[in-house]
């Protein structure tokens, strides 16, 4: 019985190997075939023509265009199984897709000037403070001369809450910008899903794996570096630091910034202090109304 089974094994496997060494010399005649008709057409391109007589070749019209269409496809198949994907833009849109998933955030506001010229108080973003909800969720606290001035969206809809305790909504919930310069503008650090989006259509992407930067789990943060053509407006470079392993974002720096009323060059950075749970209306406009205090 055994040696039956064995036999029938046996012939199946060299019914296998037969039928795939038959595919297998099918694909290679059909690659020969199409090389020596690529040849055959760089020769008759090659070919030296005389200048009173123009060169005509035996052959039909249709062929040659049945030779253009497999040409075509040739390099068309190469372009798609030889040409590697964009490892930085696939880490970019899986930034994205994580966000939704992410919880409650808090990352502190840091601008330092690049060269001599004194911070132009103007602006406010020193130490001021953004706090993160999933993908769509953001409030972001300034303490100005005049007071405390907090810009928020929630589900529905953008407000800003001004030191006269004055609440003014907005129906286009990308309405509220930063003071940053040129088209950075759009730019706005508090929304991150607009921000990559934006890295991603107007910037070159690299990316690192490990890069020297250390997270708050012990382990190397990947990098993402994203370049502008030094001739176009806007922020030139933005780096952004996470966690491998879940996608949080610890540290974004933007280099090289112009704010706005301000001549000098900035360094701006966020840096994510903690992952502490938020009330469930914290990011409406309402709850922070008479707020006296925040981490």
């Amino acid at each position: 019985m055994n040696n039956k089974l064995s036999n029938k094994q046996h012939a199946q496997q060299q019914l296998i190997h037969a039928l795939l060494q038959d595919v297998y010399q099918d694909k290679q005649l059909a690659q020969q075939q199409t090389e020596q008709r690529i040849n055959k057409v760089m020769e008759e391109i090659n070919r030296p023509q005389s200048n009173s007589k123009l060169v005509q070749f035996p052959v039909k019209k249709n062929y040659w265009l049945s030779l253009a269409a497999s040409v075509c496809l040739l390099v068309i198949t190469l372009s798609i199984w030889v040409l590697p994907t964009n490892p930085a833009l696939a880490e970019v849109n899986n930034l994205i897709e994580r966000l939704a998933n992410l919880g409650d955030r808090l990352y502190k506001i840091n601008l330092a000037p690049i060269d001599t010229q004194p911070i132009n108080k103007t602006n406010w973003l020193d130490d001021s403070r953004l706090y993160v909800r999933g993908k769509d969720h953001y409030v972001f606290v300034q303490t100005t001369d005049k007071g405390r001035l907090i810009r928020g969206r929630d589900i529905s809809s953008s407000w800003k809450l001004d030191h006269k305790q004055q609440i003014k909504y907005y129906a286009d919930l990308s309405d509220i910008k930063i003071p940053i310069a040129g088209d950075a503008i759009g730019m706005a650090f508090m929304d991150f899903a607009s921000l990559l989006t934006n890295l991603t259509e107007k910037y070159q992407l690299s990316y690192q794996a490990q890069s020297e930067a250390i997270g708050a789990n012990g382990l190397a943060l990947s990098r993402i570096t994203a370049n502008k053509n030094a001739k176009q407006k806007g922020v030139k470079q933005v780096v952004i630091y996470y966690q491998a392993d879940n996608y949080q974002i610890e540290r974004i720096v933007f280099n090289k910034v112009h704010l706005k009323g301000d001549p000098a060059l900035f360094n701006l950075s966020l840096q994510l202090e903690n992952t502490k749970l938020l009330a469930d209306d914290f990011f409406t406009a309402q709850y922070h109304l008479n707020m006296n205090t925040y981490e």
